[in-house]
């Protein structure tokens, strides 16, 4: 009986050059160390050690993989591993969520004191969604916009973020969200795109991190 070597010796004999590529990209390279193929076959976004990470880019995640210090005031719209990555990286997070199936799921795996909210949302009314990162007394480092009405998120999210604040926006190359770019450049940020593909998925996309001098991350 064949062992694992001896199936993929054989294996290789049945394939074309193209095949044994495809193969070979299985057992290392770029898309292993990345913990793409993991992810694929989780269905979730983890990098080669099975820990959750952002389902941004993988050029943004590298960069913000060394910049995002503990006790960082974080807030998300739309939560998931990317609210679990900030977690275990000893943010300070909240996250507001729409869909209530996802966020009961997701809850118990925030553990206090960050907090994930749920709100109902509607194109109709957005409002409720947009405002709830109004929280008194409190200015964010960091804003991740990955969820509903986003060009309202980016421009609501400007007023709470501090002196030093950054903000991300993820999917930026849909055409829908260009008006994003005219709403922060105006208030005075520069941007950086971080282009390439994401966790188990295949297609091109921008993550963009918007920044103004002397910000959290040292840009």
């Amino acid at each position: 009986m064949l062992g694992k070597g001896g199936k993929q010796q054989v294996l290789r004999l049945l394939l074309n050059d193209e095949e044994k590529t495809l193969l070979d990209f299985q057992r290392s390279g770029y898309f292993v160390e990345t913990g793409w193929f993991q992810s694929l076959s989780n269905r979730k976004p983890v990098d080669n050690n099975g820990h959750e990470i952002p389902w941004f880019t993988y050029p943004s995640v590298v960069f913000l993989d060394k910049r995002i210090q503990k006790g960082l005031k974080i807030f998300e719209y739309g939560s998931g591993a990317s609210s679990l990555y900030f977690q275990a990286k000893g943010a300070a997070l909240y996250s507001v969520e729409y869909d209530n199936a996802w966020f009961e799921k997701l809850k118990p795996s925030i553990k206090e004191p960050n907090k994930i909210f749920s709100v109902s949302y509607s194109k109709e009314s957005p409002d409720a969604y947009v405002e709830a990162i109004d929280i008194p007394g409190i200015h964010f480092d960091i804003v991740v916009v990955d969820g509903r009405a986003r060009v309202k998120c980016c421009k609501k999210a400007v007023d709470s973020l501090n002196a030093t604040g950054i903000l991300i926006l993820d999917d930026s190359e849909r055409e829908r969200y260009t008006e994003c770019f005219s709403i922060m450049t105006q208030k005075g940020f520069r941007y950086i795109e971080f282009w390439g593909i994401s966790a188990g998925d295949y297609n091109l996309k921008c993550t963009t991190v918007f920044y103004r001098p002397g910000n959290c991350l040292g840009i």
